[in-house]
């Protein structure tokens, strides 16, 4: 499948931190300027694929729905003001991974 060229998307993997495993059915939410623009859930081997975002600027939080471990804004903060704001290219994507703490 091809991207729109005005639009991409975000993709990567969420892993237990320290361990590394892989999990699950964590919630991958892309935060565009007005607010949430899309999202998805983990698959069994950690990997989110958020498709159709308009090309422009985002943040990205990752929350555990179960409540074991920490959300995280990418890249490693507690806030969404402490978060690192990217870019989604146009017909692209960009990787954004994240290690979560337990609750």
């Amino acid at each position: 499948a091809q991207l729109d060229r005005t639009r991409g998307s975000i993709v990567g993997t969420v892993t237990a931190d320290p361990s590394g495993t892989p999990l699950n059915g964590v919630w991958a939410l892309a935060i565009g300027p007005s607010g949430p623009a899309g999202g998805a859930i983990t698959a069994a081997d950690g990997t989110y694929t958020i498709t159709g975002l308009p090309t422009g600027s985002y943040r990205i939080a990752f929350v555990d729905p179960s409540g074991g471990r920490l959300t995280e804004y990418f890249d490693n903060s507690a806030t969404i003001e402490g978060a690192t704001p990217f870019t989604v290219p146009a017909g692209g994507s960009i990787t954004r991974n994240a290690a979560l703490a337990a609750a």
